[in-house]
């Protein structure tokens, strides 16, 4: 698919306002259902040894974990940027934790590959 601005500021609006909403249906609704999904957070969490979840069901219970662990998780949209198949939106977390998601897409426009990045200082 073709990434047009219009479809990535609608993707980033709707994918911010999922996460700031606690809404886990409107959050999975970005991804399909073989996702994989990497975050140094999953690693901290000792969710398993590799950072990667794969498939929609066990991102969604990754991803409930999360929402339930942090009641004031916020996030402020600073930059949408745009590839060939990927949408990276780099934000604030929680007003002070600099974050990029690079979200590789499929034809359909949901999220096929996810990469969660932190700044290298942060302790994770």
């Amino acid at each position: 698919m073709k990434i047009t601005k219009q479809f990535a500021q609608t993707f980033a609006d709707e994918w911010i306002r999922a996460w700031n909403d606690k809404d886990i249906d409107a959050i999975m609704n970005h991804y399909a259902e073989g996702v994989v999904f990497s975050s140094p957070f999953i690693l901290k969490n000792q969710i398993n040894d590799t950072g990667t979840i794969h498939g929609k069901s066990e991102l969604r219970k990754y991803f409930a974990k999360a929402l339930e662990k942090n009641p004031d998780l916020h996030f402020d949209l600073k930059h949408i940027m745009v590839g060939i198949k990927s949408i990276t939106l780099i934000y604030l977390r929680k007003g002070t934790m600099l974050a990029a998601e690079t979200m590789i897409l499929n034809v359909g426009g949901k999220v096929a590959e996810g990469l969660s990045h932190y700044p290298v200082d942060v302790d994770l």
